[in-house]
């Protein structure tokens, strides 16, 4: 039986959230609320009970975009989170990994490489 994967994706750029929402929605998952900020990425966290959440690391917010992936792990241990940068910004993509953060996706995205970590990670 194939179950879809909730997402909730969390980025403050609309053509990001809608290039990802266009490869997930290809690969099968399904995204189930969007968030802009830190704060509103914890509040979905909690109300949604997504799968995966796929984040932004210069995310806007009162809370750090890395504070936020810790507090998530702390909240939801089995939910699997992806954080998305650019290549200038690797160092702070690791930190995230330090952080909680599964894995990691690079902007410019590439389709194939999306959905080859949607599919190690999130299943």
């Amino acid at each position: 039986m194939f179950v879809m994967r909730a997402i909730l994706l969390v980025d403050d750029h609309s053509a990001s959230r809608e290039e990802l929402n266009q490869i997930f929605r290809h690969a099968g998952y399904m995204v189930v609320g969007e968030a802009r900020t830190t704060e509103e990425a914890i509040d979905k966290l909690q109300r949604l009970q997504p799968d995966a959440v796929v984040m932004d690391i210069s995310l806007p917010g009162q809370a750090e975009p890395l504070m936020t992936i810790k507090q998530m792990r702390r909240m939801a241990p089995s939910v699997v989170i992806l954080a998305t940068g650019s290549a200038s910004q690797g160092p702070v993509l690791m930190e995230a990994l330090t952080m909680g953060a599964a894995d990691f996706l690079m902007k410019p995205f590439q389709q194939r490489a999306v959905q080859n970590c949607l599919q190690q990670n999130v299943g």
